[in-house]
């Protein structure tokens, strides 16, 4: 199984968070989840190669450096084309392909577990939802082109869809540290609550970052 994450350019990431991080602390907060997911997926036994697809000459230096390969674009067209663009690449020889959000800060090689062994069925899908059940996170596609990948507003049921309509069967995985992605104030909120609550998976860095940051807002 190969493992492809897609990620934006990088001072153009999380501009929903602008209410209440600054510029430079947004650009942190991405790239450190970023390097979080790519560092979880090299260390899951089952994943032979992870894939960063980016247009953000930044960001591929950076996941060069994590071990991942990349896959350059021209220009940022969206999560949905990035993963169509990496489905497009697959050597003949893959049999399963995983893509995730870059943005699971506290995505752990046990959260990913599932998608190891379902990877050796196919057909079939795998998805884990985002915590609102309307955005995907994860989507294991067995053979990589078994449907038609539609990240974005909706893609969950958009995905549930295409599966039915192919007669691909399907399979949810259900996870909390995978359905925490970031993009908005709230979400930001329930990642600190996880950390307080002694979430361990996040990378120290971020914690590190978030401390920081509130330490800072607390004597503004």
């Amino acid at each position: 199984m190969w493992a492809v994450v897609p990620l934006k350019t990088a001072t153009a990431a999380k501009s929903r968070l602008s209410a209440v991080l600054d510029p430079q602390v947004r650009k942190r907060l991405y790239l450190g989840m970023a390097k979080h997911v790519v560092a979880t997926l090299e260390s899951t036994a089952g994943i032979e190669n992870v894939l960063v697809v980016t247009s953000d000459a930044e960001v591929a230096q950076l996941a060069s450096h994590w071990g991942a390969q990349i896959l350059h674009q021209e220009q940022d067209t969206g999560t949905a084309d990035a993963c169509r663009s990496a489905v497009a690449e697959m050597p003949a020889h893959v049999r399963s392909l995983l893509m995730i959000s870059g943005d699971l800060p506290l995505v752990s090689v046990a959260s990913l577990a599932p998608f190891v062994e379902l990877s050796a069925r196919e057909p079939l899908i795998a998805i884990a939802p985002d915590r609102h059940r309307t955005g995907t996170n994860a989507l294991l596609c067995s053979p990589p082109h078994v449907i038609p990948v539609c990240f974005g507003p909706g893609s969950f049921a958009m995905h549930l869809a295409a599966a039915l309509q192919r007669q691909v069967p399907v399979e949810s995985v259900e996870s909390d540290e995978l359905a925490l992605d970031i993009d908005t104030p709230d979400d930001l909120r329930r990642l600190r609550a996880a950390l307080a609550a002694g979430a361990t998976q996040c990378l120290v860095e971020v914690q590190e970052l978030l401390a920081i940051h509130d330490a800072v807002a607390e004597r503004a």
